[in-house]
């Protein structure tokens, strides 16, 4: 008996240390995960993780997942002083048909109206290989428009990363 409680005790042990190792770990690893990048631009800020690389031009952002190739493109309209007070949804039809012309080859799947942190609006678009988000966010007279482009085999396995982009997304706003 004494022997049969003395191995029970070693198996215990055992499986206690490789518990907490397993659970240093996982610490360890979480904690590392992906360094955040900033892009800080007159207009807007927006915070992605090294999984993609960065390309500014004229104040407009571009990033290129790494292992997809997708693309997340961050552009900025200043609009006309009449339209700061306007609300985005009561300029979104001419916004739409703009997109419908550019997208032709494309078929509207959704289209959704937002109104938390920014009055904002997003459309999705696919076609037989690829799909494309858009989101349009509008504070004051910034007018911030973010596509998504990806195969689709990766849209939905970067989508994560992509929401925790648009989640970031700061606008300065006001005239200028």
């Amino acid at each position: 008996m004494k022997e049969f409680i003395k191995n029970k005790w070693k198996i215990l042990v055992f499986i206690l240390a490789l518990l907490v190792i397993t659970l240093v770990i996982f610490f360890v690893v979480r904690k590392v995960g992906f360094s955040k990048n900033e892009y800080k631009g007159t207009y807007y800020k927006v915070v992605y993780d090294d999984s993609w690389k960065s390309k500014v031009n004229d104040g407009n952002l571009t990033l290129t997942h790494r292992k997809s190739k997708g693309t997340v493109e961050v552009y900025y309209k200043l609009l006309d002083n009449d339209l700061i007070d306007t609300n985005l949804e009561d300029i979104i039809s001419d916004i739409l048909t703009s997109l419908n012309e550019q997208n032709k080859g494309f078929k509207m799947i959704s289209k959704v109206y937002n109104n938390e942190k920014y009055d904002s609006f997003q459309v999705m678009y696919e076609d037989k290989d690829d799909q494309c988000l858009i989101s349009i966010y509008k504070q004051d007279n910034v007018l911030i428009i973010v596509v998504y482009n990806n195969s689709s085999e990766y849209f939905d396995i970067v989508l994560d990363s992509v929401d925790s982009i648009l989640d970031s997304l700061e606008i300065y706003s006001g005239e200028r």
